[in-house]
Protein backbone atom coordinates (compact mmCIF):
# COMPACT_ATOMS: atom_id res chain seq x y z
CA UNK A 1 0.00 0.00 0.00
CA UNK A 2 1.38 3.49 -0.81
CA UNK A 3 -0.24 6.60 0.60
CA UNK A 4 -0.18 10.11 -0.99
CA UNK A 5 -0.61 13.09 0.75
CA UNK A 6 -0.43 16.79 -0.65
CA UNK A 7 1.95 18.97 1.20
CA UNK A 8 -0.04 22.25 2.14
CA UNK A 9 -2.72 21.48 0.34
CA UNK A 10 -4.72 23.98 2.50
CA UNK A 11 -3.06 27.16 1.66
CA UNK A 12 -2.74 26.02 -2.24
CA UNK A 13 -6.90 25.69 -1.82
CA UNK A 14 -7.10 28.89 -0.04
CA UNK A 15 -5.60 30.57 -2.81
CA UNK A 16 -7.12 28.88 -5.76
CA UNK A 17 -10.65 29.21 -4.55
CA UNK A 18 -12.91 25.91 -3.65
CA UNK A 19 -13.76 25.63 -7.62
CA UNK A 20 -9.70 25.83 -8.60
CA UNK A 21 -9.00 23.46 -5.98
CA UNK A 22 -11.73 21.08 -6.75
CA UNK A 23 -10.32 20.41 -10.39
CA UNK A 24 -6.68 20.84 -9.29
CA UNK A 25 -7.03 17.67 -7.03
CA UNK A 26 -8.67 15.61 -10.11
CA UNK A 27 -5.74 16.68 -11.60
CA UNK A 28 -3.26 15.33 -9.63
CA UNK A 29 -5.46 11.99 -9.52
CA UNK A 30 -4.95 12.19 -13.24
CA UNK A 31 -1.27 11.82 -13.29
CA UNK A 32 -1.28 9.55 -9.94
CA UNK A 33 -3.37 7.43 -11.97
CA UNK A 34 -0.87 7.65 -15.25
CA UNK A 35 1.60 6.18 -12.62
CA UNK A 36 -0.13 2.89 -13.15
CA UNK A 37 -0.73 1.40 -9.71
CA UNK A 38 -2.54 -1.67 -9.29
CA UNK A 39 -5.59 -0.05 -7.78
CA UNK A 40 -6.22 3.94 -6.82
CA UNK A 41 -8.91 5.27 -4.64
CA UNK A 42 -9.27 9.03 -3.04
CA UNK A 43 -9.41 8.61 1.05
CA UNK A 44 -9.83 11.91 1.97
CA UNK A 45 -9.70 15.40 0.92
CA UNK A 46 -6.02 15.91 -0.62
CA UNK A 47 -5.31 11.77 0.42
CA UNK A 48 -4.58 8.84 -1.83
CA UNK A 49 -4.09 5.40 -1.06
CA UNK A 50 -2.84 2.87 -4.02
CA UNK A 51 -1.81 -0.52 -3.86
CA UNK A 52 1.15 -2.44 -5.92
CA UNK A 53 3.07 -5.70 -5.74
CA UNK A 54 5.51 -5.27 -2.72
CA UNK A 55 8.46 -5.46 -5.45
CA UNK A 56 6.84 -2.42 -7.25
CA UNK A 57 6.55 -0.05 -4.31
CA UNK A 58 10.02 1.88 -4.23
CA UNK A 59 9.59 1.98 -8.31
CA UNK A 60 5.98 3.14 -8.08
CA UNK A 61 7.07 6.16 -5.76
CA UNK A 62 9.44 7.02 -8.13
CA UNK A 63 7.20 7.40 -10.74
CA UNK A 64 4.82 9.31 -8.86
CA UNK A 65 8.11 11.62 -7.92
CA UNK A 66 8.92 11.74 -11.76
CA UNK A 67 5.11 12.93 -11.99
CA UNK A 68 5.20 15.86 -10.35
CA UNK A 69 8.70 17.24 -11.35
CA UNK A 70 6.70 19.70 -13.80
CA UNK A 71 3.98 21.94 -12.33
CA UNK A 72 0.11 21.93 -13.08
CA UNK A 73 -1.20 24.84 -14.73
CA UNK A 74 -4.48 26.37 -12.97
CA UNK A 75 -6.00 29.74 -14.54
CA UNK A 76 -2.53 30.23 -16.27
CA UNK A 77 -0.92 29.73 -13.45
CA UNK A 78 1.95 27.05 -12.33
CA UNK A 79 1.20 24.98 -9.37
CA UNK A 80 4.21 22.80 -7.93
CA UNK A 81 2.71 20.01 -5.73
CA UNK A 82 4.84 18.13 -3.21
CA UNK A 83 4.33 14.74 -1.80
CA UNK A 84 3.95 12.93 1.30
CA UNK A 85 4.14 9.51 0.38
CA UNK A 86 4.24 6.53 3.04
CA UNK A 87 4.52 2.55 1.71
CA UNK A 88 3.76 -0.18 3.79
CA UNK A 89 4.15 -3.63 3.14
CA UNK A 90 1.11 -5.61 3.65
CA UNK A 91 1.21 -8.92 5.57
CA UNK A 92 -1.51 -11.98 5.76
CA UNK A 93 -1.86 -11.80 9.35
CA UNK A 94 -2.43 -7.94 9.18
CA UNK A 95 -5.56 -7.12 11.20
CA UNK A 96 -7.48 -4.86 9.26
CA UNK A 97 -7.62 -1.92 6.87
CA UNK A 98 -8.32 0.62 9.05
CA UNK A 99 -4.77 -0.70 11.19
CA UNK A 100 -2.98 -0.30 8.03
CA UNK A 101 -4.18 3.11 7.33
CA UNK A 102 -3.30 4.29 11.19
CA UNK A 103 0.01 2.86 10.26
CA UNK A 104 0.44 4.71 7.19
CA UNK A 105 -1.40 8.05 8.35
CA UNK A 106 1.26 8.48 11.01
CA UNK A 107 4.03 7.64 9.14
CA UNK A 108 2.83 10.26 6.87
CA UNK A 109 1.72 13.05 9.69
CA UNK A 110 5.95 12.49 10.58
CA UNK A 111 7.18 13.09 7.51
CA UNK A 112 4.79 16.53 6.91
CA UNK A 113 6.05 17.80 10.41
CA UNK A 114 9.43 17.31 9.19
CA UNK A 115 8.99 19.43 6.12
CA UNK A 116 6.96 17.06 3.87
CA UNK A 117 7.93 16.00 0.12
CA UNK A 118 9.43 12.49 0.68
CA UNK A 119 8.46 8.94 0.73
CA UNK A 120 9.26 6.39 3.54
CA UNK A 121 8.69 2.97 4.56
CA UNK A 122 6.89 2.43 7.30
CA UNK A 123 8.30 0.85 10.22
CA UNK A 124 6.25 -2.08 11.80
CA UNK A 125 7.37 -1.56 15.66
CA UNK A 126 5.51 -1.97 19.18
CA UNK A 127 5.87 2.09 19.51
CA UNK A 128 4.42 2.35 16.13
CA UNK A 129 1.42 0.52 15.95
CA UNK A 130 0.07 0.47 19.07
CA UNK A 131 0.44 4.45 19.77
CA UNK A 132 2.00 7.26 17.89
CA UNK A 133 5.16 7.80 19.34
CA UNK A 134 4.95 10.94 22.41
CA UNK A 135 7.60 12.77 20.27
CA UNK A 136 5.65 13.42 17.90
CA UNK A 137 2.36 14.65 19.85
CA UNK A 138 4.85 16.57 21.77
CA UNK A 139 5.40 18.26 18.43
CA UNK A 140 1.98 18.39 17.63
CA UNK A 141 0.97 20.19 20.36
CA UNK A 142 3.95 22.63 20.43
CA UNK A 143 2.31 23.38 16.90
CA UNK A 144 -0.85 23.91 17.48
CA UNK A 145 0.26 26.54 20.52
CA UNK A 146 2.45 28.57 18.79
CA UNK A 147 0.42 28.74 15.37
CA UNK A 148 -2.83 29.14 16.69
CA UNK A 149 -4.27 25.39 15.70
CA UNK A 150 -6.14 25.36 19.19
CA UNK A 151 -9.98 25.51 18.83
CA UNK A 152 -13.15 25.20 21.31
CA UNK A 153 -16.33 23.14 20.37
CA UNK A 154 -18.88 23.82 23.34
CA UNK A 155 -21.60 20.82 24.37
CA UNK A 156 -24.90 22.52 25.25
CA UNK A 157 -25.82 21.97 29.25
CA UNK A 158 -29.69 22.08 29.23
CA UNK A 159 -32.11 22.66 32.33
CA UNK A 160 -33.38 18.83 33.78
CA UNK A 161 -36.75 20.41 34.71
CA UNK A 162 -37.37 21.68 31.48
CA UNK A 163 -41.68 21.27 31.41
CA UNK A 164 -40.68 20.12 27.79
CA UNK A 165 -37.77 17.77 27.02
CA UNK A 166 -37.93 18.40 23.16
CA UNK A 167 -37.30 22.08 23.95
CA UNK A 168 -35.24 22.38 27.14
CA UNK A 169 -33.62 25.47 28.23
CA UNK A 170 -30.07 26.05 27.95
CA UNK A 171 -28.52 26.57 31.02
CA UNK A 172 -25.16 26.77 30.00
CA UNK A 173 -22.17 24.91 28.01
CA UNK A 174 -19.02 23.09 28.48
CA UNK A 175 -15.75 23.78 26.41
CA UNK A 176 -13.81 21.01 24.80
CA UNK A 177 -10.50 21.54 23.42
CA UNK A 178 -9.18 20.20 19.74
CA UNK A 179 -6.60 21.04 17.21
CA UNK A 180 -7.48 22.02 14.02
CA UNK A 181 -4.31 21.12 11.67
CA UNK A 182 -4.13 22.33 8.39
CA UNK A 183 -3.43 18.98 6.59
CA UNK A 184 -4.66 16.24 8.75
CA UNK A 185 -7.60 17.79 9.94
CA UNK A 186 -9.78 17.70 13.12
CA UNK A 187 -7.57 16.46 15.70
CA UNK A 188 -9.84 14.62 18.59
CA UNK A 189 -8.35 15.21 22.51
CA UNK A 190 -8.43 11.63 22.87
CA UNK A 191 -5.10 11.84 20.43
CA UNK A 192 -3.36 14.69 22.42
CA UNK A 193 -4.66 15.19 25.75
CA UNK A 194 -2.77 12.25 27.42
CA UNK A 195 0.47 13.23 25.47
CA UNK A 196 0.17 16.69 26.98
CA UNK A 197 -0.48 15.77 30.42
CA UNK A 198 2.40 13.36 30.37
CA UNK A 199 4.61 16.13 28.65
CA UNK A 200 3.50 19.00 31.10
CA UNK A 201 1.95 20.82 27.81
CA UNK A 202 -1.25 20.61 29.62
CA UNK A 203 -0.78 23.77 31.66
CA UNK A 204 -0.47 25.28 28.26
CA UNK A 205 -3.35 24.31 26.50
CA UNK A 206 -5.72 24.91 30.24
CA UNK A 207 -4.26 28.47 29.91
CA UNK A 208 -5.27 28.83 26.38
CA UNK A 209 -8.60 27.35 27.37
CA UNK A 210 -9.30 29.49 30.19
CA UNK A 211 -8.56 32.93 28.02
CA UNK A 212 -11.10 31.64 25.49
CA UNK A 213 -13.85 30.74 27.49
CA UNK A 214 -13.09 34.38 29.51
CA UNK A 215 -13.61 35.71 26.10
CA UNK A 216 -17.03 34.00 25.26
CA UNK A 217 -17.95 35.12 28.24
CA UNK A 218 -17.29 38.80 27.89
CA UNK A 219 -18.96 38.77 24.79
CA UNK A 220 -21.94 36.55 25.98
CA UNK A 221 -22.18 39.64 28.77
CA UNK A 222 -22.34 42.36 25.96
CA UNK A 223 -24.85 40.79 23.80
CA UNK A 224 -27.38 40.75 27.89
CA UNK A 225 -26.61 37.26 28.34
CA UNK A 226 -26.26 37.08 32.50
CA UNK A 227 -26.97 33.75 33.54
CA UNK A 228 -25.28 31.59 31.35
CA UNK A 229 -22.69 29.70 32.24
CA UNK A 230 -19.48 28.11 30.95
CA UNK A 231 -17.80 25.18 31.84
CA UNK A 232 -14.15 24.32 31.73
CA UNK A 233 -12.06 21.21 32.89
CA UNK A 234 -8.94 21.45 35.11
CA UNK A 235 -5.89 19.07 34.64
CA UNK A 236 -4.56 18.01 38.07
CA UNK A 237 -1.03 19.88 36.89
CA UNK A 238 -2.55 23.05 37.00
CA UNK A 239 -3.56 23.52 40.56
CA UNK A 240 0.74 22.91 41.19
CA UNK A 241 1.80 25.91 42.46
CA UNK A 242 -0.99 27.54 42.75
CA UNK A 243 -0.77 28.18 38.73
CA UNK A 244 -4.80 27.79 38.43
CA UNK A 245 -5.60 30.31 41.28
CA UNK A 246 -3.25 32.96 39.71
CA UNK A 247 -4.30 32.35 36.39
CA UNK A 248 -8.08 32.54 37.54
CA UNK A 249 -7.31 35.68 39.46
CA UNK A 250 -5.43 37.19 36.50
CA UNK A 251 -8.73 36.54 34.28
CA UNK A 252 -11.05 38.24 36.48
CA UNK A 253 -9.05 41.33 36.56
CA UNK A 254 -8.41 41.45 33.00
CA UNK A 255 -11.90 40.88 31.32
CA UNK A 256 -14.74 42.37 32.33
CA UNK A 257 -16.77 38.78 33.03
CA UNK A 258 -19.10 37.86 36.09
CA UNK A 259 -16.62 34.82 38.11
CA UNK A 260 -20.57 32.98 38.80
CA UNK A 261 -20.82 32.75 34.91
CA UNK A 262 -17.02 30.30 34.88
CA UNK A 263 -17.25 26.44 36.71
CA UNK A 264 -14.21 24.67 36.74
CA UNK A 265 -14.44 20.86 36.88
CA UNK A 266 -11.94 19.05 38.28
CA UNK A 267 -11.98 14.87 38.70
CA UNK A 268 -11.19 13.01 41.26
CA UNK A 269 -8.19 12.53 40.72
CA UNK A 270 -7.20 15.85 41.52
CA UNK A 271 -7.90 13.99 46.01
CA UNK A 272 -4.15 12.50 45.27
CA UNK A 273 -2.69 15.84 45.86
CA UNK A 274 -2.30 17.13 49.37
CA UNK A 275 -5.07 18.13 50.51
CA UNK A 276 -4.35 20.70 52.66
CA UNK A 277 -2.91 22.71 49.64
CA UNK A 278 -6.01 21.58 47.26
CA UNK A 279 -8.40 22.62 50.06
CA UNK A 280 -6.66 26.19 50.38
CA UNK A 281 -6.94 26.55 46.48
CA UNK A 282 -10.22 24.82 45.77
CA UNK A 283 -11.93 27.67 48.60
CA UNK A 284 -9.28 30.82 47.30
CA UNK A 285 -11.20 29.90 43.84
CA UNK A 286 -14.58 29.69 45.45
CA UNK A 287 -13.82 32.99 47.36
CA UNK A 288 -13.17 34.63 43.63
CA UNK A 289 -16.91 33.81 42.79
CA UNK A 290 -15.67 30.89 40.45
CA UNK A 291 -17.91 27.64 40.85
CA UNK A 292 -16.76 24.63 41.72
CA UNK A 293 -17.87 21.05 40.03
CA UNK A 294 -16.63 17.27 40.92
CA UNK A 295 -16.44 15.70 37.30
CA UNK A 296 -16.74 12.10 36.99
CA UNK A 297 -17.89 11.08 40.58
CA UNK A 298 -17.98 7.73 40.99
CA UNK A 299 -15.14 6.44 38.93
CA UNK A 300 -11.68 7.33 40.76
CA UNK A 301 -11.27 7.86 44.48
CA UNK A 302 -14.70 8.52 45.81
CA UNK A 303 -14.51 9.48 49.67
CA UNK A 304 -17.04 11.01 51.08
CA UNK A 305 -14.78 13.46 52.89
CA UNK A 306 -14.18 15.38 49.68
CA UNK A 307 -17.88 16.12 48.96
CA UNK A 308 -17.89 17.01 52.88
CA UNK A 309 -14.94 19.17 53.32
CA UNK A 310 -14.36 20.53 49.70
CA UNK A 311 -16.17 23.54 48.40
CA UNK A 312 -18.03 21.78 45.35
CA UNK A 313 -21.17 23.33 44.42
CA UNK A 314 -21.65 20.29 41.56
CA UNK A 315 -21.76 16.70 41.28
CA UNK A 316 -21.20 15.70 38.00
CA UNK A 317 -22.55 11.92 37.63
CA UNK A 318 -20.11 10.18 35.23
CA UNK A 319 -21.86 8.38 32.39
CA UNK A 320 -20.96 5.03 33.21
CA UNK A 321 -24.37 4.88 35.94
CA UNK A 322 -26.49 6.49 32.98
CA UNK A 323 -26.19 3.95 30.14
CA UNK A 324 -27.73 1.17 31.92
CA UNK A 325 -30.05 2.84 33.72
CA UNK A 326 -32.77 2.08 31.86
CA UNK A 327 -32.95 -1.81 32.12
CA UNK A 328 -30.58 -1.88 35.28
CA UNK A 329 -32.59 -1.67 38.84
CA UNK A 330 -28.88 -2.05 40.08
CA UNK A 331 -27.95 1.04 37.92
CA UNK A 332 -30.59 2.77 38.79
CA UNK A 333 -30.84 2.86 42.11
CA UNK A 334 -27.08 3.84 42.34
CA UNK A 335 -27.93 6.65 40.18
CA UNK A 336 -30.51 7.36 42.67
CA UNK A 337 -27.95 6.82 45.68
CA UNK A 338 -25.79 9.46 44.28
CA UNK A 339 -28.29 11.96 43.34
CA UNK A 340 -29.77 11.84 46.92
CA UNK A 341 -26.49 12.26 48.12
CA UNK A 342 -25.54 15.10 45.98
CA UNK A 343 -28.85 16.48 47.49
CA UNK A 344 -28.25 15.93 51.18
CA UNK A 345 -25.05 18.16 50.69
CA UNK A 346 -26.80 21.06 49.26
CA UNK A 347 -24.84 20.41 45.63
CA UNK A 348 -26.14 20.54 42.30
CA UNK A 349 -26.23 17.43 40.76
CA UNK A 350 -25.76 17.10 36.72
CA UNK A 351 -25.97 14.30 34.77
CA UNK A 352 -23.72 13.58 31.51
CA UNK A 353 -23.75 10.99 28.74
CA UNK A 354 -27.75 11.37 28.27
CA UNK A 355 -28.14 9.58 25.01
CA UNK A 356 -31.91 8.51 25.36
CA UNK A 357 -35.01 10.47 26.09
CA UNK A 358 -35.86 7.59 28.40
CA UNK A 359 -32.86 8.29 30.45
CA UNK A 360 -33.54 11.95 31.21
CA UNK A 361 -36.82 10.98 32.08
CA UNK A 362 -35.54 8.96 34.89
CA UNK A 363 -33.00 11.57 36.12
CA UNK A 364 -35.38 14.32 35.70
CA UNK A 365 -37.93 12.40 38.24
CA UNK A 366 -34.85 12.01 40.71
CA UNK A 367 -34.73 15.91 41.00
CA UNK A 368 -31.32 16.60 39.10
CA UNK A 369 -30.79 19.95 38.17
CA UNK A 370 -28.86 19.64 34.44
CA UNK A 371 -28.17 17.35 31.63
CA UNK A 372 -26.15 16.87 28.82
CA UNK A 373 -25.31 14.51 26.54
CA UNK A 374 -25.76 13.72 22.48
CA UNK A 375 -29.48 12.96 22.63
CA UNK A 376 -30.00 16.32 23.58
CA UNK A 377 -26.85 17.99 21.14
CA UNK A 378 -23.45 16.94 20.47
CA UNK A 379 -20.17 19.02 20.66
CA UNK A 380 -20.29 22.00 18.38
CA UNK A 381 -18.09 24.55 17.16
CA UNK A 382 -18.20 28.29 18.99
CA UNK A 383 -19.53 29.89 15.62
CA UNK A 384 -22.66 27.23 15.51
CA UNK A 385 -23.07 27.59 19.54
CA UNK A 386 -23.83 31.06 19.10
CA UNK A 387 -26.28 30.93 15.88
CA UNK A 388 -28.17 28.69 17.66
CA UNK A 389 -28.44 29.99 20.93
CA UNK A 390 -28.74 33.54 20.37
CA UNK A 391 -29.77 35.47 23.32
CA UNK A 392 -32.79 36.17 21.94
CA UNK A 393 -33.99 32.44 22.34
CA UNK A 394 -31.56 30.98 24.97
CA UNK A 395 -34.47 30.16 27.61
CA UNK A 396 -36.33 27.71 25.08
CA UNK A 397 -34.76 25.35 21.59
CA UNK A 398 -35.57 22.90 19.66
CA UNK A 399 -34.33 19.31 20.12
CA UNK A 400 -30.88 18.97 18.36
CA UNK A 401 -29.60 16.16 16.73
CA UNK A 402 -27.39 17.23 14.14
CA UNK A 403 -23.23 18.02 14.92
CA UNK A 404 -20.27 16.40 13.14
CA UNK A 405 -19.59 12.80 12.40
CA UNK A 406 -15.98 13.07 13.95
CA UNK A 407 -17.38 13.97 17.16
CA UNK A 408 -19.43 10.79 17.76
CA UNK A 409 -16.21 8.80 18.97
CA UNK A 410 -14.99 11.08 20.82
CA UNK A 411 -15.98 10.70 24.02
CA UNK A 412 -13.10 10.22 26.55
CA UNK A 413 -10.77 12.95 27.07
CA UNK A 414 -8.22 14.18 30.34
CA UNK A 415 -7.23 17.05 31.56
CA UNK A 416 -9.19 20.10 29.60
CA UNK A 417 -12.30 18.27 29.02
CA UNK A 418 -14.06 15.27 27.48
CA UNK A 419 -17.12 14.71 25.11
CA UNK A 420 -20.17 13.49 26.84
CA UNK A 421 -22.19 11.27 24.39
Amino acid sequence: MLLVNIDRFHSINHHLGPVDGDILLKEAGERLKSCTPAWMGRSGGDEFVMTCDTSELRALARRIELAFSTPLLKAGEPINLSLSKAGLEVRQDDETPSRLMRLLERTVMDIKHKGGNQYRLCVRDSALEDGEPLFLKERLIREALTRGWLCLYLQPIFQAQSPDLDAPTLLGAEALVRIHHPDLGLIAPDEFIAAAEKTGQIIDIGNWVLEEAAVILSEWQKQGIETRYLSVNASVMQFRDQGLLHKLESLIERHPIRPRQLIIEVTENLMLDNEDSLRFQLEAIRKLGVNLSLDDFGTGFSCLSYLHNLPFGTLKIDRSFVMNVQTSRRDRELARIIVDMGHSLGMQVVVEGIEARGQAEIFRAMGVRAFQGYHFARPMPLQAFNARYSSSSETRMCLLRAATPDDQNRDRQIGTGRDED
